[in-house]
This record gives structure tokens, C-alpha cells and sequence, in this order.
């Protein structure tokens, strides 16, 4: 039987991978969404469906939308978003799969120097600029 399109498999799936780990641990995840284990268990091991409360307090716990945790192969560097569309990879000379496979800390890097990268070019978003010149 085909699995790859189960809600609650791509659930789990989406989770580890906001998780940035392929099998993180429970115990991480009860820690950073605040879920009972026994919850995060039958997550994991997709025994039971998620009513809509747990799913959005999961999502709450990873900065998503609840509906965004069942789009397979979620990728975290990249959220779809319904406001705006798809989300379209902006570089051309950088594969996003590069991006995606960042370790967490690496990511926090290259968006560190992506934010000074647009700084240094006056870039301006959400009403302000990013630059420190006038």
C-alpha cells in the first residue's frame, strides 16, 4: 500500500524536517511544541489522526500555519504561502537544495549575510531600510 500521500505521514515528514533532522528525538519535540509524549509518540508512529487543535498548536510551536504541516515535501527554507502565490526561487547560480540541506546553524549564517548583502545595497522591506545609510 502506497503511504506516500497519507496526512499523517506527511505530517510526521514535515515535522522532522522543520525539526532539521531526518529522526529527531521525542524528547526534542515535546520540548519545543509542549505536546505530551505519549501525543508526540502516536505522531511518530502515525497510529492516530490529529484533530485540528493539535495541529494547530504544533504549527504554532514551528512559526507555520496549520494547513502549511500537510503539504508534501515541506520545505522549511522555502514555506508555500497562499497570500503570495508559490514561492518562486530567486537564484539563478544557487540550487535550492544547497539551501535546504543547511544544518540550522549554517542557515542562521547565510541568512546573516544575505541580511548584510541587502543591507549593503539599500534593500528596502516591510517599510524599512535595510541599509544604514541615508
Amino acid at each position: 500500500m502506497d503511504t506516500s500521500n497519507d496526512p499523517k505521514r506527511i505530517l510526521w515528514m514535515n515535522v522532522c524536517a522543520l525539526m532539521g533532522e531526518p529522526k529527531p528525538s521525542i524528547d526534542a519535540i515535546v520540548k519545543r511544541t509542549k505536546i505530551s509524549r505519549g501525543t508526540i509518540q502516536r505522531m511518530r508512529d502515525q497510529k492516530t489522526s490529529v484533530g485540528l487543535d493539535m495541529l494547530n498548536e504544533v504549527a504554532k510551536a514551528f512559526g507555520v500555519r496549520a494547513w502549511q504541516l500537510l503539504v508534501p515535501g515541506l520545505n522549511p527554507n522555502a514555506l508555500p504561502d497562499l497570500d503570495r502565490g508559490a514561492v518562486r526561487w530567486p537564484f539563478r547560480d544557487i540550487p535550492l537544495d544547497v539551501i535546504t540541506k543547511l544544518q540550522p546553524e549554517e542557515s542562521r549564517a547565510v541568512e546573516q549575510g544575505l541580511k548584510i548583502a541587502l543591507a549593503a545595497a539599500g534593500v528596502v522591506w516591510g517599510g524599512l531600510r535595510t541599509g544604514t545609510g541615508g
